[in-house]
């Protein structure tokens, strides 16, 4: 006979969650992780924007892109995207609808997530189309400085925007929109660079897990809340 499972709901279940990551946010072990993770950030995409590709990003863009974030599985593909997905990446703020997910207090995580995940899969994707069985460095690099233009001068309307400071909700959803709209930016300027240099140097970095959306996971999963599971076996 099985013992008794210790939370009886998923809402029981849920509310431990969501505790446990409270409790592990606050401690000191998790605010010296913070710390260590946001200088790595910053000195990771100080050292690494290539100046000569996209020489017009401005200062803000580059510092929002270093911010450090936290994710959770337990959001996976569970929040609005923002519009940082469509072009020409027209900020979408979330319906009220949307906006009652967010009660709980868990804007930030949940939307960091979504984007966290959308970013890797996009990197996944384009890892494979720059690696085809016929690459055209050209083509390639074209399409893709299209894409970081389009999207600057998205995220240049975005930071435009004015939030009012009471509206707690869309100060933080405008804030991860500004993060993640501009970490998309610098990542696929370095991975241009990084095409740039041709097949074979480009290849290299991918098996040593080196590419920009690779490393920002290795940084994430280090620093990553995780969920714990509380069930005992039934």
């Amino acid at each position: 006979m099985g013992r008794r499972a210790k939370y009886v709901t998923a809402a029981e279940r849920q509310q431990a969650q969501h505790a446990q990551q409270a409790r592990y946010a606050s401690s000191s072990l998790a605010k010296s992780k913070r710390a260590v993770s946001r200088k790595q950030h910053a000195e990771l995409t100080a050292n690494t924007v290539p100046r000569a590709l996209a020489p017009e990003l401005p200062e803000a863009l580059i510092t929002a892109a270093a911010e450090p974030f936290v994710f959770s599985y337990q959001y996976f593909e569970k929040s609005p995207g923002l519009g940082l997905w469509t072009a020409p990446f027209n900020f979408v703020m979330p319906t009220n609808e949307d906006l009652m997910q967010f009660q709980d207090d868990s804007a930030g995580r949940r939307l960091h997530s979504l984007q966290y995940f959308w970013v890797v899969a996009e990197g996944r994707k384009r890892r494979a189309e720059w690696t085809g069985k016929i690459p055209r460095l050209n083509a390639i690099l074209k399409s893709a400085a299209h894409e970081v233009e389009q999207r600057l001068a998205g995220w240049l309307r975005l930071k435009s925007l004015e939030i009012a400071e009471s509206d707690a909700d869309r100060v933080v959803i405008h804030t991860v929109a500004l993060q993640w709209g501009a970490r998309i930016i610098v990542q696929l300027v370095q991975e241009m660079e990084l095409r740039r240099a041709g097949l074979k140097h480009y290849r290299s970095i991918i098996e040593q897990s080196s590419l920009p959306w690779q490393m920002m996971m290795r940084s994430a999963e280090d620093d990553a809340i995780r969920c714990i599971e509380d069930y005992d076996d039934a």
